[in-house]
């Protein structure tokens, strides 16, 4: 398995192949992981601390809402806006551009997964939530959960 610092295309298919398909904090988690891989983003760019919510009507200028995503020509791709980034130092924004595919790790179909199902939060609301959330220790952790998951899984295999 990858460092622990580094996502690698199999260490990614290996997460998303311990998500279960209908639960929303992983239907969030599939398309956070696949967004974050094909845009090479820093975890800084797609979560936030709990303290960043009290920044009100300014969250949106700071932080990837789900007014941030546009899905673009049928689903063919989609155009992320970082609002702020460690490489956007004037604080204009980086428009990006992820083109789909027909492969499991595609994230233009991951957030059209997403957004079928999250209807419940206004379009200022964080993107990637997991329960209501997806602070930075809670994207770690269930990063995690799901290796443990598969660590468990194959050390039990090895000893059947």
């Amino acid at each position: 398995m990858a460092d622990q610092n580094t996502s690698t295309r199999p260490h990614l298919l290996s997460l998303l192949n311990d998500l279960r398909i209908h639960d929303y904090n992983d239907t969030g988690m599939r398309a956070a992981l696949t967004l974050t891989f094909a845009g090479f983003l820093r975890i800084g760019e797609f979560t936030y601390r709990p303290l960043d919510l009290q920044m009100g009507p300014a969250f949106p200028n700071w932080f990837l809402t789900k007014s941030s995503i546009r899905l673009i020509h049928h689903y063919e791709h989609i155009e992320p806006t970082l609002p702020a980034s460690k490489t956007d130092s004037f604080r204009q924004g980086i428009h990006l551009i992820i083109a789909g595919s027909h492969e499991e790790a595609c994230p233009v179909r991951a957030m059209k997964e997403l957004l079928v199902i999250d209807t419940h939060l206004p379009e200022t609301a964080p993107q990637f939530c997991v329960g209501t959330t997806i602070y930075k220790r809670a994207c770690c952790r269930e990063v995690t959960r799901i290796g443990d998951n598969r660590r468990s899984r194959t050390s039990n295999m090895e000893w059947s």
